[in-house]
């Protein structure tokens, strides 16, 4: 049984080596996350969006993972690239290492 953790530990060690090997190589790029839940980690997030034909505007709206709004925002349909500081509705910036749900509702 201990020689048998003993290999499980390596193992373990071994996975734990080679995912940050793999993670290193993303250090730097673009990357594209097709997701509603976002990391901030104090530095300046930058989102896509389409905008459907017909929409007179676009807002977004940032939740903290307790569903409160922090910040809300009327966005210029006629950007397709867009990006948010960090700040909230009080002035505050977000904490770093923490996942904010983003959510685009557009109107006609």
């Amino acid at each position: 049984q201990v020689q048998s953790n003993v290999n499980l530990d390596t193992i373990a060690s071994t996975m734990g080596a080679l995912h940050a090997l793999i993670a290193n190589e993303w250090l730097g790029e673009t990357i594209t996350v097709e997701s509603s839940w976002v990391p901030y980690g104090g530095e300046e997030i930058r989102f896509q969006m389409d905008t459907d034909e017909g929409v007179d505007r676009s807002e977004l709206r940032v939740l903290d993972s307790a569903g409160n709004l922090v910040w809300q925002d009327v966005l210029n349909d006629e950007n397709a690239t867009h990006t948010f500081n960090g700040q909230t509705l009080n002035g505050d910036v977000l904490e770093d290492d923490k996942l904010f749900q983003f959510h685009i509702d557009q109107f006609r």
